[in-house]
Formats: structure tokens, C-alpha cells, sequence
């Protein structure tokens, strides 16, 4: 499936999408405090999944992965946080949260990149991959760089582009976005594409993924901070 653009995709997951600019007026006055923001959304949220079919299919889908573990589904919410502050200061547009991992959880921010563009990157990023096997966690924070560095290199661009939009003047890409990131993937955050979200193979590897995650993380030390887990 493909998406004309981003905030399409965010409602087609998230059955809402970012407010883009206007967001923050929204939340005008700093950053807020991750670990109080979160447990606030989680708080006053009374849904455990998005109201859309593929929202819904992503948490049937993590309920599948941690029954098969033998961990128990209990408690375990998938929270649209698009346009809210965990979006503006964190870049999240979901949060997986399962009240075994307390304070542990999951972010998720929606990509709309095309299934051809995402496996030629792919490609090249196992091209130039320096050690010896490339793996998932590789891949994603390739993506997330990517993400990230494609976005920045789009805002401090905004007028040039908005010009080639009208056919006055070509705006010169960069050959790698990823080089252009202002920092890297931390481990609780993770890209979720067309790919990811629309197809039931994506869905489940994108399961298997975030709850192995989670069950990986159960034994480390807990700091006792979720602010940690984000920038």
C-alpha cells in the first residue's frame, strides 16, 4: 500500500496526523519532562490501540509475540501520541507500553517512504556496512538516521524547496541523509513504514521485533527514570 504523504500514513495508523507547524503553538513553553509527559498520556488514555484497522492489526499482532514467549499480553497498550507533546519533544507518534517492563517502553515514529526507495537503501546500506553480518538493529538505525537527517536537511531547505516546487531553480540532494542527523537510534525507538504496517509478514517481524526488544531489556539495569530512554 502507499501513501500520498506522510500525514496519510500517521492516519491510516494512528487515525489522527501531525498538525505540522501549528504544533509547536500547541505546546509553547519548553521541553517537556519525558518521564512525567509519558506516565500523564498513558494516564488519561483509555483506549489500548489505535481505531484503525492496521493499528489495531499491529497490536494483535505484538499480543501474538508475547503469548508465544510465554511473557502474558496483560496490560499491554499501543497509544497513538501523534500531535501531543511526546510528539513535538520525543518524535513519537506511538507508544508501546506492557506494565511488566515498567519504566521500559517503546517509541514509534511512522515513516511514509516507498517500498522500493526503502530496499534500495537497504541495499546500499549493506553495501557499506564495515563489519561482517548486517543485521535488524542495523537496518533500523540506518532508517532512523536516514529519517532524521532527510527531515533536517528538509527544514533548513524549506524555501528553496518551496521555489523548485514552482519550477525556479533544482535544489542539489545529498548523497547520503544520513550523515546530516543531529543523533542516533536509541535502543527503545523504532521506524515503522508502509511495509511494516501493511502487510501481515511486516506487521509480524515488526511484533517480533519491538517484544524481543522489551524481553531483551527485562534483565538490564533499571535506572529508574524513563527520561533516559529518550533525548
Amino acid at each position: 500500500m502507499q501513501f500520498e504523504t506522510g500525514f496519510d500514513f500517521e492516519r491510516a495508523v494512528f487515525g489522527l496526523c501531525s498538525s505540522g507547524d501549528r504544533l509547536l503553538g500547541k505546546f509553547k513553553g519548553g521541553r517537556a519532562d519525558f518521564s512525567e509527559a509519558v506516565k500523564a498520556f498513558i494516564a488519561r488514555s483509555r483506549i489500548i490501540h489505535p481505531s484503525t484497522k492496521i493499528g489495531e492489526a499491529l497490536y494483535l499482532q505484538m499480543v501474538r509475540e508475547f503469548d508465544r514467549l510465554g511473557v502474558g499480553h496483560e496490560g499491554l497498550v499501543f497509544l497513538p501520541s501523534v500531535d501531543t507533546e511526546i510528539d513535538l519533544f520525543h518524535g513519537a507518534d506511538g507508544v508501546v507500553f506492557h506494565p511488566l517492563f515498567f519504566p521500559r517502553l517503546v517509541l514509534v515514529d511512522a515513516f511514509n517512504i516507498r517500498p522500493t526507495v526503502l530496499l534500495r537503501l537497504r541495499e546500499t546500506w549493506i553495501d557499506s556496512f564495515n563489519g561482517k553480518i548486517y543485521s535488524w538493529k542495523h537496518f533500523l538505525s540506518d532508517l532512523f538516521l536516514f529519517k532524521k537527517g532527510k527531515s533536517k536537511w528538509r527544514r533548513d531547505n524549506k524555501e528553496a524547496l518551496e521555489q523548485e516546487a514552482l519550477g525556479k531553480g533544482f535544489v542539489i540532494r545529498p548523497k547520503d541523509f544520513r550523515q546530516l542527523a543531529e543523533y542516533g537510534r536509541r535502543k527503545n525507538e523504532f521506524i515503522l513504514t508502509p511495509i511494516d504496517a501493511c502487510t501481515y509478514e511486516g506487521r509480524r517481524l515488526f511484533a517480533k521485533l519491538v517484544v524481543g526488544y522489551l524481553c531483551e531489556i527485562a534483565n538490564e539495569p533499571d535506572h529508574g527514570n524513563m527520561a533516559l530512554l529518550s533525548h
